[in-house]
């Protein structure tokens, strides 16, 4: 019941009906977000919210915060954040690159050879286990279960090649946003 709200340059907004106060709280940089641009949120099956920002991310836990950074500490402008069922959370950042939170981390998410050009905007695991990747430009890539991929762009039927979102239904149709 609790709506969070994430905003570009004045941090994230945390309203609670069921609260003492009608008001929303903020969060904000840099007392508790690490930067106020909000790019991506999530609330994972753990009531964790994560919060992608253009500095970096942020996990905010049931009574705890913890801010997640790459192993040296670079700061990421957070693009998108996605479950991944096989466990860990996937990450994209402004600059293209795939993430995988490990161990309060994160680490590069390694693609097959022919997928490391890419410049990743979003992600997206269906019900088959199928991983959906959309770029910035370059269309979108599927990698299945086995470690093969097919490439889809324009040429193919995609409106265009800057994919922002995935979604799947109920039926197991695949919902392409761009």
């Amino acid at each position: 019941g609790v709506l969070w709200i994430g905003t570009y340059g004045r941090g994230l907004k945390r309203f609670d009906p069921g609260g003492d106060t009608a008001r929303p709280i903020t969060l904000s940089a840099p007392d508790t977000l690490p930067h106020d641009n909000v790019l991506a949120l999530f609330e994972d099956a753990e009531d964790n919210v994560w919060v992608g920002t253009q500095g970096g991310l942020l996990r905010l836990r049931p009574g705890a915060a913890s801010t997640i950074t790459t192993h040296d500490g670079a700061p990421l402008s957070i693009n998108s954040i996605a479950r991944d069922p096989r466990g860990p959370i996937l990450v994209t950042a402004l600059n293209g690159r795939l993430f995988q939170v490990s161990r309060h981390a994160l680490v590069p998410f390694t693609l097959p050879a022919g997928l490391s050009g890419l410049v990743i905007r979003n992600v997206f695991r269906d019900s088959r286990d199928r991983l959906w990747i959309g770029t910035d430009g370059q269309g979108i890539a599927r990698l299945d279960p086995e470690g093969t991929f097919v490439r889809y762009t324009m040429s193919d039927g995609l409106v265009n090649d800057f994919v922002r979102a995935f979604c799947e239904d109920r039926q197991g149709g695949l919902w392409i946003g761009t």
